[in-house]
């Protein structure tokens, strides 16, 4: 279902003047989806010590990081934690680019929204930009795109960048982008002024805060966080409602 914020001045997009700003994981993914670094930390692709200790981090820094009452810039600090204690699980158990490969080829537990691809080709076909910025990792979304069949050249992927050494992880590339800090990404690149952004997190606000976006929500568990989300954003999604519900409701001439 979609509700509209009756307190927003939801208006009518140019599609001529307007970009998508999104994130990946439960967004444009189903909410049953692993996330891309959950796909890395639960398959046998990768140490079954590898695998513990990530679960033992997740249970901790999940918790804080779905939190709708930790101040910003405090779950800015456990996210950036969390993304180095991962940092040290690569390198300790050797976790190459080869053995990512082989995790996006054949995984089988990402799933897409129903109408994801026809989205994604959509705003290829009418030229609208598309800016997804995650906390997962650049190479392994712009790799699964790509096995999709959707990663068009309109797609901009803005996310976490390894640094390598023989082909093991060592590092990831400063600063890092977490489910906190996606508002301090500079998308000034965007030649365009208005947009939607799709985001599920409350921080998920941020995006692209030079923008004129009206902001949209997908509330993957209807909860008492219902209030909160239909309050902050102009748009909320819930059940079985769909991206192009709002692009065929807010962009001007679009094209279907």
């Amino acid at each position: 279902m979609l509700h509209l914020n009756v307190n927003k001045n939801v208006k009518i997009i140019d599609k001529n003047n307007s970009c998508i700003i999104t994130d990946f994981d439960h967004t444009l993914t189903k909410p049953n989806s692993k996330t891309i670094w959950g796909i890395i930390s639960d398959n046998p692709f990768v140490p079954d010590e590898y695998n513990q200790e990530c679960k033992k981090n997740f249970d901790y820094f999940r918790t804080l990081e779905l939190s709708n009452i930790l101040k910003i810039d405090d779950k800015k600090r456990f996210m950036d934690e969390w993304v180095k204690r991962h940092i040290e699980l690569f390198k300790k158990y050797h976790i190459s680019l080869d053995t990512l490969n082989k995790i996006i080829l054949n995984e089988n537990d990402i799933f897409l929204r129903n109408d994801i691809k026809k989205f994604l080709f959509d705003m290829y076909n009418n030229n609208i930009p598309v800016v997804i910025i995650s906390s997962g990792f650049k190479y392994m979304i712009e790799l699964y795109l790509a096995k999709n069949k959707c990663y068009y050249k309109n797609i901009t992927v803005i996310s976490n960048e390894f640094e390598t050494e023989r082909g093991i992880i060592s590092n990831i590339i400063t600063p890092y982008i977490n489910s906190a800090n996606k508002g301090d990404i500079n998308l000034d690149f965007i030649k365009k002024e208005k947009g939607i952004s799709f985001g599920d997190q409350l921080e998920d606000l941020n995006m692209g805060s030079n923008l004129d976006l009206c902001r949209v929500a997908f509330l993957n568990n209807h909860d008492e966080s219902f209030s909160i989300f239909r309050n902050k954003f102009d748009i909320l999604l819930t059940g079985d409602s769909s991206v192009s519900d709002v692009t065929k409701l807010l962009i001007k001439d679009y094209k279907k």
